[in-house]
């Protein structure tokens, strides 16, 4: 027995070892490689697919303040810019001013690292962490941007440049008080065309109901609340406040004016915006 054991171990130690396969080196991509995502190339077979979820991945991060300033910049033709007056050094005999400066400043100067920008004092890494300061402070940002998108629509509408609205819906509402349907399907091709241009993402004309039908109605609820608060007569578009106090000349479609304006600040605080 003791024979058998020694033969079968000299005949294993006598088998050849298998060859170990050199290790697979991959090179590092260049720091300068560009992928381009758009250019069609002809496929490869790569073998068998997974459907399973990949082993690699991350999680979605929220832009940072210099790429959301950029962003904004590069769709409205304006970063957050303050505006005012400050009393001039000339003074008057009773030491008042005689007149005030104008100034305009960059509002992140002072607001950014409250968004998560480094300061370089207490801070030396960037916060890209939605917190409530954040998200109170983009949602001002985008409110003031909004206003001066949607009044630079409405007051110049054949400048040939519309940030949002592509077609002034006509202001009228059925005995209900629910939208025309002219009227609604003005509004959805707003909001359609709005989402392409904010978001990047493209909605089938078909499907625009039922993707942005809950953006509508909110639009146009606002915009049946600014119509009822003030009393319109036939005469002129003349506008009274309900108080009965000061009087105001509006045309017909400004209702709409806060309605632009709220559905414009939702598209640019939806996190479809503000991560990728």
């Amino acid at each position: 027995m003791k024979k058998l054991v020694l033969v079968s171990l000299l005949a294993l130690s006598a088998c050849p070892a298998q060859p170990t396969p050199d290790p697979i080196i991959v090179p590092a991509p260049p720091e300068d490689l560009v992928i381009d995502h758009w250019t069609p190339v002809v496929g490869r077979d790569a073998g068998m697919g997974n459907l399973g979820p990949l082993p690699v991945g991350r999680v979605s991060r929220r832009l940072t303040v210099h790429q959301l300033d950029q962003t904004i910049r590069s769709l409205a033709g304006t970063g957050w810019m303050l505006n005012g007056a400050l009393p001039t050094a000339e003074r008057n005999p009773d030491d008042t001013p005689q007149g005030f400066g104008a100034f305009s400043v960059d509002a992140l100067l002072f607001l950014g690292a409250g968004m998560g920008r480094a300061d370089y004092l207490t801070e030396f890494r960037e916060t890209t962490d939605v917190t409530p300061t954040f998200a109170k402070l983009m949602d001002n940002w985008a409110a003031h941007q909004c206003v001066l998108m949607v009044l630079d629509d409405y007051t110049t509408p054949d400048s040939g440049t519309q940030f949002f609205a592509e077609v002034w819906p006509e202001n009228t509402f059925q005995s209900d008080g629910g939208p025309s349907p002219a009227r609604r399907a003005a509004v959805v091709e707003n909001l359609r065309l709005a989402r392409l241009h904010f978001q990047g993402i493209y909605t089938q004309p078909q499907n625009a109901e039922a993707e942005l039908g809950a953006l509508a109605n909110t639009f146009d609820a606002i915009a049946l609340r600014q119509r009822n608060e003030l009393v319109l007569e036939a005469d002129g578009g003349v506008v009274i406040a309900p108080d009965g106090g000061l009087t105001y000349r509006f045309n017909a479609d400004q209702s709409d004016l806060s309605a632009f304006g709220a559905a414009c600040t939702l598209l640019l605080t939806d996190p479809e915006f503000v991560t990728y």
